[in-house]
This record gives C-alpha cells, structure tokens and sequence, in this order.
C-alpha cells in the first residue's frame, strides 16, 4: 500500500516539474564544482508558481491519503458494522485469537461462543469476524484429509 503512494506522489512530483523549469537567466558560476566559463541556467520562479505548485502537491497528497488509506478502512470498518448487526444464534465465527465456534448468545457487547460440546466461553462482539472457509480434515475413517470448501455467505 506503500508502494503505490510512492508512486503517486512520485508521478505528481513529475507532472509538476515542468510548470517550475521557466526559462531563466544564464549566469557564471561563482563556485569552485564548476569550471570558470561554463554558464548555469537560473531558474526564477514566480510566487504564484510555487503557491500553486505547492499547494496542488499537498492536494494530491491528500487525495492520495483518502483514496489509499482512508476509504478501504472506513469500508472496512461498515462492513464489520453489518457483521456484527446481522449475528444470530447459530452464526459460525472466528475470534481475533483464533478461537472458531458456534454462537449460543449474542447480547449488546457480548456473544457466547460453543467451542467444543458444553464448553461455552463468553467474547466481545468486536473480536468476532465471519467464517468463510470451512476445513474438514478428517473423513469418516479418520484419516485426514485436505479439503477445503468456501462458503458463499458470511457465516
């Protein structure tokens, strides 16, 4: 995600270069890096100018900030939200620390989790994110398997 606002920011410093590089005056260098003779181009740039090339790179910047960061964590964050709404007894979840069970319960800011048969363990709603993926790894012999379905609800 860094990378890619690297690389506005490096593509919005490109377009605005051409806008400071105005003709300018040719003068001798006055330092000892340059031979004596050679002239260096003098690039004058107007108030406006660096105003508005400044404050278009602050923009973009902060475009780039919405549009990277801010928006996928807000759409994010509304999807928990409609996850967290729509629990109901019986819901397979996943809890931040790995548990995986059945809701039993769910109250204001807390659900009852079924993690084995009668072992019951109380969690806060917010720790809770959907199961997608159900794995059986053992058939009906006990051997193990690797199979692997996706459910298309969020359960």
């Amino acid at each position: 995600m860094m990378r890619k606002f690297f690389l506005i920011n490096v593509v919005a410093l490109f377009c605005l270069l051409p806008a400071c590089a105005a003709p300018g005056e040719t003068g001798r260098a006055g330092s000892a890096g340059i031979a004596a003779g050679q002239g260096v181009q003098v690039q004058q740039i107007s108030n406006f100018d660096f105003v508005f090339n400044t404050v278009a790179f602050v923009l973009m910047g902060v475009w780039g900030y919405y549009f990277l960061v801010f928006r996928p964590m807000t759409n994010k964050e509304n999807a928990q939200k409609k996850f967290l709404a729509s629990l109901k007894k019986g819901d397979e979840v996943i809890t931040s620390g790995g548990l995986l069970g059945r809701i039993v319960s769910v109250a204001d800011e807390f659900a009852h989790l079924e993690i084995a048969p009668n072992v019951r363990v109380k969690v806060q709603l917010q720790s809770l994110k959907p199961r997608n993926v159900q794995v059986s790894n053992v058939d009906t012999n006990g051997a193990k398997v690797s199979k692997v379905s996706q459910n298309s609800s969020n359960k």
